[in-house]
């Protein structure tokens, strides 16, 4: 058997387990064989995003709220405009290729700092030259 056919196989066992189970405690059971505490509240900030989102809450909002980052937050969205399902930045670029960013770096003078805001809107200050 191949790796992906195996894993479709245990996947599938896995969700029969869910179903066969008579109550949300036996399904809790289940989910802390498998997933540690670190996952669980991850899961539950994306459940919660998703119905912040069908709330019409904005971005900025939802991530101040849960403490979840504006890629997550973008991945969130996205999966669930496509119906395909949760993934990361990181795994689409594999699947897609990544896609450069056509970018310029302002810059502002102020007082004896520069200032060099990027375009993720982070200040950065860079070294002084001696």
């Amino acid at each position: 058997m191949k790796e992906k056919e195996w894993e479709k196989y245990v996947w599938k066992k896995l969700l029969a387990d869910f179903v066969k189970a008579n109550s949300p405690s036996e399904v809790e059971k289940l989910l802390e064989l498998f997933i540690t505490e670190h996952e669980r509240q991850q899961i539950v900030k994306r459940v919660a995003a998703v119905s912040m989102f069908d709330q019409g809450r904005s971005y900025r909002e939802i991530g101040e709220r849960l403490w979840l980052s504006s890629s997550t937050i973008s991945a969130i969205r996205k999966s669930m405009q496509s119906r395909k399902g949760y993934i990361t930045r990181h795994a689409r670029w594999k699947v897609e290729g990544r896609k450069k960013k056509k970018f310029s770096v302002f810059s502002r003078r102020g007082g004896a700092n520069t200032k060099l805001i990027l375009p993720h809107g982070k200040l950065v200050f860079p070294q002084r030259r001696k």
